[in-house]
C-alpha cells in the first residue's frame, strides 16, 4: 500500500514510477508513451492506457493480501446485490403506476 516513487531499479531513461508496493515487488513505470507493469524484474504488462495499467496493478496487489482480496470481493458482491435490488424495486414501482385508476397498488 506504498504508492511513492523508488529509485533503485531504474534505468537512466525517462522513466517515472506511477504506482510501487515494495511487499509485492510491483512496480507500474511510465516511460514516454507506455505504462508497464513490472513483477521485480518480469514485465507483466505493457500498456498506453495508464488505467489498464492502474487497474491491473491493484489486482495483482489484492490477490497477494488475502485481507485485501475478501474486501474486493465483498464490495464486488455488495455493488452487484444493490443493482439487484435496485432493478426489482424499479419494476414493482412500475407495475404499480400502470394499473387501473390514479396510481398505488390498487385501494378501495
Amino acid at each position: 500500500m506504498i504508492d511513492q516513487p523508488d529509485s533503485e531499479g531504474e534505468d537512466s531513461s525517462n522513466e517515472t514510477v506511477v504506482r510501487h508496493h515494495k511487499a509485492s515487488g510491483l512496480r507500474v513505470l511510465h516511460d514516454g508513451g507506455k505504462y508497464r507493469l513490472l513483477d521485480g524484474e518480469t514485465e507483466v504488462l505493457s500498456t498506453a492506457v495508464e488505467s489498464l495499467a492502474i487497474a491491473e496493478f491493484e489486482e495483482l496487489r489484492a490477490e497477494r493480501t488475502p485481507h485485501a482480496r475478501r474486501r474486493l470481493d465483498a464490495e464486488r458482491a455488495d455493488g452487484a446485490l444493490r443493482g439487484l435490488r435496485n432493478e426489482f424495486f424499479a419494476g414493482r414501482q412500475a407495475d404499480a403506476r400502470s394499473g387501473n385508476g390514479k396510481g398505488g397498488r390498487g385501494g378501495v
